[in-house]
């Protein structure tokens, strides 16, 4: 039987530490949609890869018990609230860096021309209800230089332009309408 908990082993090999450290990325990265059961699911199911890979890398004998997965994915879940704290209080306490905007030339002036003209005969008011992120959101993005919102995942935009109306209008022509209303009339 294996003496050391998964964990410990997983932060002493290299691989399997950063592997570890990219889930609580992606965790973080999913924001309010992370799920504390899905969360465990997939801790509880790392834990059992990682425990194989210990093993066929010769660095435990025996096998782990159900209680070492369980006590792994209890160990990930703390490990991820104290990890979204910090990620949290850096961005917080992080001097804000003022971009200077860049000036527009004629191209972006005329694009957005015509994505006004788009927004105007959408309804702005529709738009603005539509917009999959927060007004700070939004205004934090384009704050620290992401003029395109690609901050904000591409599918939120695609999803949300599913109740734009205009059969005529392509997925593409209602995602940069809604963007624009999010830059010029939202945050």
């Amino acid at each position: 039987m294996p003496e050391d908990s998964i964990m410990d082993l997983v932060d002493n090999e290299e691989s399997l530490y950063n592997e570890k450290m990219a889930l609580l990325d992606r965790w973080l990265e999913q924001g309010d949609a992370w799920s504390k059961v899905r969360a465990g699911l997939k801790a509880r199911s790392l834990a059992r890869r990682f425990a194989a890979d210990l093993k066929a890398m010769g660095l435990i004998q025996g096998r782990y018990k159900i209680a070492d997965f369980e006590q792994f994915a209890d160990e990930m879940l703390e490990e991820f609230e104290d990890y979204r704290e910090e990620a949290i209080k850096a961005v917080v306490e992080r001097p804000r860096e003022v971009q200077v905007p860049e000036p527009m030339t004629p191209a972006d002036v005329e694009f957005a021309e015509k994505c006004e003209a788009l927004a105007r005969q959408i309804g702005i008011d529709l738009l603005r209800d539509l917009v999959p992120a927060s007004p700070e959101r939004v205004r934090k993005a384009l704050e620290t230089g992401d003029k395109y919102l690609n901050t904000i995942p591409l599918r939120k935009w695609d999803e949300a332009t599913t109740a734009i109306p205009g059969r005529d209008l392509s997925l593409s022509e209602k995602v940069c309408a809604l963007k624009h209303v999010a830059k010029w009339h939202y945050a």
